[in-house]
């Protein structure tokens, strides 16, 4: 059998969704071969290869993995709409006008168990070329393909900048029906008009919690 020399992934950039997601169950589960299951995730191979080879070579491994133990850094911006994925281009969500009430009110369920549903929240935001959110290809699909072929260090990216968009674009907008509504109270005094203020307001704090507990998420 040839000795394995190098991870298969070496970085944050080139391990996908689903291999950085069983290294945190490995994590999580802490047994007393956790590194040697972690190596086995960054080789692509089995335990078994990896308790085998001769220590040294593990160490030097072991080494190579140290990227697991530094935080995934995020950007404030991005600087890509787009990504390719096996040759095809993907648009992603960059502008929250264009968002479809379906697409957000995925986003919002999705969300309510986001580490579960992690590649299905970004199913939200990232869509094929060509295509209108859902319509046309399958978003459950396209949340495997994003597990099995995104690397980490992207997601985290688009799942950062969305929910900056998210929260200031929608709470602006809100913040401007607010004061909308409320001259229309001052000038016809309807208690309606009242309580339309009160509930727009109660979202708008829901939505700057939502961004912020998201952001919070990622930067953990």
């Amino acid at each position: 059998m040839a000795t394995i020399k190098e991870l298969r992934y070496k970085s944050w950039d080139t391990l996908p969704i689903g291999k950085y997601q069983e290294i945190k169950e490995i994590l999580r589960s802490v047994t007393p071969h956790t590194d040697i299951e972690i190596l086995s995730v960054l080789c692509g191979c089995s335990c078994d290869e990896i308790l085998n080879m001769p220590i040294c070579d593990m160490m030097a491994l072991k080494e190579q993995a140290n990227f697991i133990t530094k935080p995934i850094k995020v950007k404030d911006r991005l600087t890509y709409n787009s990504i390719k994925i096996d040759g095809v281009k993907y648009n992603i969500v960059t502008d929250m006008r264009k968002v479809s009430t379906a697409q957000f009110l995925d986003f919002q369920t999705f969300y309510q168990d986001y580490d579960k549903n992690y590649c299905n929240v970004l199913a939200c935001v990232i869509v094929p070329d060509g295509y209108k959110y859902n319509e046309g290809y399958d978003a459950l699909e396209l949340a495997e393909t994003l597990k099995e072929k995104l690397d980490i260090q992207t997601a985290e990216n688009v799942c950062f900048f969305f929910a900056k968009c998210s929260e200031s674009s929608l709470r602006k907008g809100l913040t401007r029906l607010i004061f909308q509504t409320a001259k229309m109270w001052i000038k016809t005094r309807d208690p309606r008009m009242k309580d339309l203020i009160k509930e727009l307001a109660a979202q708008r704090e829901h939505l700057i919690g939502l961004g912020r507990l998201m952001k919070s998420h990622i930067r953990n």
